[in-house]
């Protein structure tokens, strides 16, 4: 068994420094962990408190009189060398600090966490962090974020991020999950070594990674190279510029290096490489689909034809293909087919179905074609003539053409935007806020 493993399934943990104030973080170290149901012993370590959220508490970790696997530490970075003597004497296992203030601040902050690098290592102890949120695992309804968070859900793609504010906030942005794991200053445990924990995990497929450095990278570029074989790793560098990299250095001590050694460093492995937040999830929505978008033809509806003309320039751009429209198709669309590809311009129809019945009609020819092997439908809400029940019936033509991949892109009242999102991403249907960013991550699977 991995000497990670602790950080992911911990019997027992700590929370050190733990709050019953709901204005403050680390009372969701407690709350979350309580109401996700964890099986685990919980012990919230705070002299000024009997209780946090309904269990006892303890004025040290040494007052606690069970085993205690992990500890999660949130207190002045001057504290905790003294809280990981502690924590050497109790036995544990592993340390995640979410407290900053070290190297990344002060030639006094980098003694400190010296010091709780001499002790761990002379303890054989694991340091995940500083500044890190630590690790969610859903498989086993266990989770240090310390913000509010919702329900976890079973996934297969795991995250490795370098700052908690990425790190506890996407468990918002895209659900569900493999891991989330945030390394924060990377003093102690580097991607690589979770990369190798990750390679073994059997309810991890796909990788997300966003990191500002990379320590001990000829380490790195063995493990990813062997991981990304079977598991496909995005990865999002930043900290590239002068100025990414000077507010790098201030916030978790990274030293960024050239960018353009990055770049060759990851072609060599065959990572994907997104350059921003936004492409960075995008691109992990996609990448479970990635088999229609590498090999197969796209096929699109949409109700702007100025959106029929700008994905034409994109994909020229991006070099994806358009379908070929067939004879069969062709004759019944003789006034809206652009050339003979399959880019239907839904607003050129003049015959007198109602919008639902003609989106129907347009998306069932694109995904019915032969050549298609995706279609991306774009839609523009409002609240009465382009309102229907587009989960249902999206869902209803995926199901029937199981082998193609539907995208539905949006642009349009933005309630009703975000209604369909939701419904349609419970459905397992990919949505994008406009076809342009749909195209920019499908040209990532056809380099």
């Amino acid at each position: 068994m991995s000497e990670l493993e602790v950080f992911f399934n911990p019997r027992s943990i700590a929370i050190i420094g733990a709050s019953n104030n709901p204005k403050k973080p680390p009372y969701y170290l407690v709350k979350n962990l309580v109401d996700l149901g964890f099986k685990g012993k919980i012990y919230p370590i705070n002299p000024n408190e009997k209780k946090i959220y309904n269990i006892p508490a303890y004025s040290s970790i040494l007052d606690v009189e069970g085993d205690v696997e992990l500890a999660f530490i949130l207190l002045p970075s001057q504290i905790i060398p003294q809280i990981t003597k502690e924590c050497a004497k109790k036995c544990v296992k592993g340390i995640i600090i979410g407290s900053g203030r070290f190297s990344e601040t002060s030639i006094e902050g980098k003694q400190y966490i010296d010091e709780v690098l001499k002790i761990a290592r002379k303890n054989k102890i694991h340091i995940m962090g500083p500044n890190s949120i630590g690790v969610t695992n859903p498989y086993a309804n266990f989770t240090t974020a310390f913000i509010d968070i919702p329900k976890l859900k079973n996934g297969n793609i795991a995250f490795i991020t370098q700052t908690g504010a990425i790190g506890g906030p996407l468990l918002h942005w895209l659900m569900p999950v493999s891991k989330t794991i945030c390394l924060g200053n990377k003093a102690d445990i580097a991607i690589h070594e979770i990369l190798e924990y990750l390679e073994l995990d059997d309810n991890t497929r796909y990788i997300g990674i966003h990191c500002e450095q990379i320590k001990e990278p000829s380490k790195f570029n063995v493990v990813a190279k062997r991981v990304n074989e079977k598991k496909p790793i995005i990865i999002l560098k930043t900290g590239s510029s002068i100025f990414g990299s000077k507010v790098a250095k201030s916030h978790t001590a990274s030293l960024t290096g050239r960018d353009e050694i990055y770049d060759s460093l990851f072609q060599q492995i065959g990572l994907i490489r997104v350059s921003t937040f936004e492409e960075f999830f995008d691109t992990l929505k996609l990448i479970s689909r990635r088999g229609y978008l590498e090999k197969g033809n796209l096929g699109l509806v949409s109700i702007s034809g100025a959106q029929c003309v700008l994905a034409c320039d994109l994909c020229e751009k991006y070099n994806i293909e358009i379908a070929k429209i067939s004879k069969n198709s062709s004759d019944k669309l003789k006034k809206l087919a652009i050339n003979d590809l399959v880019l239907l311009d839904v607003g050129s129809w003049q015959g007198e179905m109602n919008v639902e019945d003609l989106y129907r009609f347009m998306t069932e020819i694109a995904l019915s074609e032969p050549n298609v092997n995706y279609v991306i439908v774009f839609l523009i809400p409002t609240p009465k003539l382009f309102y229907f029940d587009v989960p249902r019936l999206f869902s209803n033509l995926q199901k029937k053409y199981s082998n193609k991949l539907l995208i539905i892109c949006m642009f349009g009242e933005e309630n009703i935007c975000l209604k369909w999102k939701k419904a349609l991403e419970n459905v397992g249907i990919i949505t994008f806020p406009s076809i342009s960013r749909a195209l920019k991550v499908i040209s990532y699977f056809r380099s």
